[in-house]
């Protein structure tokens, strides 16, 4: 027979999963306006650089949206392909178990559990559409803030 006191302390599992991941390259696009019907979207004119520094990028802004314009009709824009970035992620998801045995087969296991516990913002790309004013060079998104639950689980 166990003690009481080992049965409240015994049992336990700490689980842990830790993201971290860099920003992913994207580029600026507009409506094609080279009238090839090419199915892949139109490239801007790109007038300048467009990044900003990481600690100048804001939600509203995130780059610099006056470096890209629209080409003039029946021409291909000279912009490139993954000149800017976007956000990298950060996520730390835990989960703590606590099993009870009832025979070798049985057991019921309490589950507490916490994705992105830090609730850090983790931000979608942001509006790349030259053509789309509203949205262009906005972050409008964002991937999910702190979940957390709360589980019973029985084996048998």
């Amino acid at each position: 027979m166990k003690s009481p006191l080992r049965h409240a302390i015994g049992g336990w599992e700490f689980k842990t999963i830790l993201a971290m991941q860099s920003g992913l390259p994207f580029h600026v696009t507009s409506t094609d306006r080279s009238n090839t019907a090419n199915t892949f979207g139109g490239r801007p004119n790109r007038l300048c650089n467009g990044n900003f520094p990481a600690d100048q990028r804001t939600s509203v802004k995130w780059f610099d949206t006056s470096c890209f314009a629209e080409p003039a009709l029946n021409t291909f824009g000279n912009g490139g392909v993954h000149y800017l970035d976007t956000d990298g992620n950060k996520t730390q998801d835990i989960g703590l178990c606590k099993n009870f045995n009832f025979t070798e087969s049985k057991r019921l296991q309490f589950r507490y559990e916490a994705f992105n516990l830090w609730n850090n913002t983790n931000y979608n790309r942001p509006g790349n559409n030259v053509s789309a004013p509203p949205t262009f060079g906005r972050v409008t998104a964002a991937q999910p803030a702190r979940a957390m639950q709360l589980a019973l689980k029985l084996y048998f």
